[in-house]
C-alpha cells in the first residue's frame, strides 16, 4: 500500500502540494437508506432486494455507524489558467486510474465530479 501511495505522489509535479484528509463521521441512517438502498418494485425480485438491503444495513451499522471519507487535495502554481487546466486534467486522469485500481466499488470525486469505481 505504501509503494502504491508513493507512486501516486510521484506522479505530481515537484512544485505541487498534496494533502490527504481523512474525515470520520457518523452515518446518517435516513440519508443512507434513501441514497444507497435499492427501492422495492413489483416483479418478484423484492425478496432479493430486501436481503441485499439488509446486508448493506448490517454492514453499515456494524462498525458503530462510522463512515470514513478520504480526500486528496492537490494545489499547484502555473503561469496561466490553460496550463493549470491541462495539469489538473492529467492529474485527474492519474487519480481516477490509481483509485479505480485501489478502491474498486467506492465513489471517487475528481474535479467536483463523482465517479463510481
Amino acid at each position: 500500500m505504501f509503494l502504491s501511495y508513493s507512486e501516486l505522489l510521484n506522479s505530481f509535479d515537484s512544485g505541487a502540494t498534496t494533502k490527504v484528509t481523512i474525515n470520520n463521521r457518523c452515518l446518517n441512517k435516513t440519508d443512507f437508506e434513501s441514497s444507497i438502498l435499492i427501492p422495492f418494485r413489483e416483479g418478484g425480485l423484492d425478496e432479493y432486494r430486501r436481503e441485499y438491503n439488509r446486508m448493506l444495513l448490517d454492514k453499515a451499522t456494524g462498525a458503530n455507524s462510522i463512515v470514513q471519507d478520504k480526500y486528496v487535495t492537490v494545489s499547484v502554481a502555473k503561469k496561466n489558467i490553460e496550463e493549470a487546466r491541462s495539469y489538473f486534467s492529467r492529474i485527474g486522469t492519474d487519480l481516477i486510474t490509481h483509485f479505480s485500481y485501489r478502491f474498486r466499488g467506492q465513489h471517487v470525486n475528481v474535479h467536483g465530479s463523482a465517479f463510481a469505481l
